[in-house]
């Protein structure tokens, strides 16, 4: 019954999307003599940096152009956290895969069906916000890279700077398909990244959640005395085993957050200056850039929603503990 929770469901299609980019190999080291390596190596150079260093040099042909400005620090902005992403997930990888080692112990995993039931019933919220989150900046994607077929257009998706700016064929061809692959890798790691995140603030609810409800449903009366020292043990187990899973979740996220987070607020800026410019010249660009400042807002909006649902379940659970002490208290003292 506790099969289909391990290693949780909720944090398997993050892993997947990972996988794929070239940021999830199989061991805990990154630079091993795999094929798997080879193929994060391509990835990573030939799509993310290369199309990172064509985005910042596009920032040296737009003096004085405070508008055009304002749309090269935005892509300059969005291949930034990607590349942040990387950094940082990489020199935690760790971390990170001691993290899912610990989400596969007994101690974490609910016993019974009702336990089970508590935490899909807690894990719902994420699975609807992250689809949703996931979904929409997917869409939003995709109709930027169509833009040229959309707009009637011989253009690319993104005005940046390529040493081969000809735009007749095959050249053409293989520019646009290189900036799609790369802009799509680009939105693999952003959204996975942050879903993982929002994926073990999550988790850490539940467990808080699940220990909630163990606490709230001991008996004391039904139970011996004798026996309170071994129930007591496993809350205390269980209790240490989420402590330590929010101290590792705190190592791996904290300064990429950061980071990241101070990015975002560059990109939504950025975004609404695009807006307020926009607005009378090109209604479909107007529309484009609300949905794009919608995704900013969303990310932002998955570390605070999750961490605040972390707060306030760590909280409940403080207070069932103390509830449950006064409840044996109590018995205590009206047993003969």
């Amino acid at each position: 019954m506790t099969e289909a929770l391990r290693k949780p469901d909720a944090l398997r299609r993050n892993l997947l999307m990972l996988r794929c980019v070239g940021l999830w190999p199989e061991g805990k080291k990154y630079f091993t003599n795999t094929n798997y390596t080879y193929y994060s190596i391509w990835m990573v150079i030939f799509f993310l940096i290369l199309d990172y260093l064509a985005v910042s040099s596009t920032m040296f042909y737009c003096y004085g152009d405070w508008e055009m400005l304002s749309n090269r620090v935005s892509y300059f902005a969005q291949r930034s956290i990607t590349l942040v992403q990387v950094i940082f997930f990489l020199r935690k990888l760790v971390v990170t895969k001691t993290i899912m080692e610990q989400l596969d112990q007994d101690i974490i995993q609910p016993k019974t069906f009702a336990e089970c039931e508590i935490v899909r019933r807690s894990l719902t919220s994420y699975f609807f916000i992250t689809t949703s989150y996931f979904l929409f900046c997917s869409i939003t994607c995709v109709i930027y890279l169509l833009l040229p077929f959309l707009m009637g257009e011989r253009r690319y998706p993104f005005e940046v700077w390529y040493p081969l700016q000809d735009l007749a064929s095959p050249l053409y061809e293989i520019v646009y398909v290189h900036q799609c692959v790369a802009v799509w890798l680009n939105h693999l790691i952003h959204t996975g990244v942050d879903m993982l995140c929002a994926g073990l603030m999550a988790t850490i609810g539940s467990q808080c959640d699940l220990l909630r409800a163990r606490l709230v449903n001991f008996q004391p009366r039904e139970t011996k005395f004798g026996r309170y020292d071994l129930y007591f043990r496993d809350i205390f187990a269980h209790h240490r085993e989420i402590l330590l899973l929010s101290k590792r979740v705190n190592v791996l996220f904290s300064h990429l957050v950061f980071g990241e987070i101070s990015l975002v607020i560059i990109l939504l800026c950025t975004a609404l200056f695009r807006l307020s410019a926009v607005v009378d010249k090109a209604p479909f660009e107007f529309l484009l850039l609300g949905a794009f400042a919608f995704a900013m807002t969303l990310q932002l909006f998955l570390y605070c929603w999750f961490g605040s649902e972390v707060f306030s379940k760590i909280m409940k659970s403080s207070w069932s503990f103390y509830v449950l002490l006064q409840q044996m208290n109590a018995n205590e003292a009206n047993s003969p």
